[in-house]
């Protein structure tokens, strides 16, 4: 009689490690001023990459979609949750004049909302459509502040320059990229396994339902 196999968990290693990584760098690149030195246009385009460059990855590693189904939905949902803590930030940015009151208003409601409805999905509606209005939201808050973003950089080069130094400078440059990869591997189990999400489910993982 012979076991069944277990999935790998070395991808979920290497995805830790990454992040790590990542956040490391973004701290060390930030507290070392490097950041702040680049031109006040900067700030947007490196955001952009930083969600760019993780979704091309998830979607060109096979193994790396593998183990995202281990995680299941139920916990990518859950991450978002976190989202609600960013608030405070942007609303203290906002009442020191750090950062257009326009866009802290969005940011900072955008994410209460975001993740407010994380919340609900994961303990109350824990079905498909929960999962896909809470990762939809999700996303297109992110492309309201980022929009914004760039609209208050063109009309002044150094509007949102303050994103660059720390604390803030991990929303746009680790934060963002990450959830937003996060909203993406969702949306691809929710797409690949439609059937497999069920709410007596406890993790609502694809695997659940082989």
């Amino acid at each position: 009689m012979t076991c069944p196999s277990q999935p790998s968990r070395t991808p979920q290693v290497w995805i830790a490690a990454a992040v790590l990584v990542w956040f490391c760098a973004v701290v060390l690149a930030s507290a070392s001023g490097w950041l702040g030195s680049l031109s006040p246009l900067a700030p947007p385009p490196i955001a952009a990459l930083t969600m760019i460059v993780p979704i091309a990855v998830y979607f060109a590693v096979a193994a790396l979609r593998e183990s995202v189904e281990s995680i299941g939905v139920r916990r990518l949902t859950a991450i978002h949750v976190m989202r609600i803590a960013a608030a405070p930030l942007f609303f203290w940015y906002g009442a020191h004049g750090l950062l257009p009151q326009i866009f802290v208003d969005r940011a900072a409601w955008g994410d209460i909302a975001a993740g407010l409805l994380a919340l609900l999905a994961v303990t109350l509606w824990r079905r498909p459509s929960g999962y896909w209005l809470a990762h939809l939201f999700g996303m297109a808050d992110f492309f309201v502040a980022f929009g914004t973003a760039i609209a208050l950089t063109r009309q002044s080069p150094a509007a949102v320059h303050a994103v660059t130094g720390l604390p803030m400078a991990l929303i746009p440059f680790f934060g963002v990229g990450f959830l937003a990869t996060t909203h993406v591997m969702a949306y691809d189990l929710l797409l690949r396994h439609p059937g497999a999400l069920n709410h007596h489910s406890t993790n609502l993982n694809p695997q659940e339902s082989k």
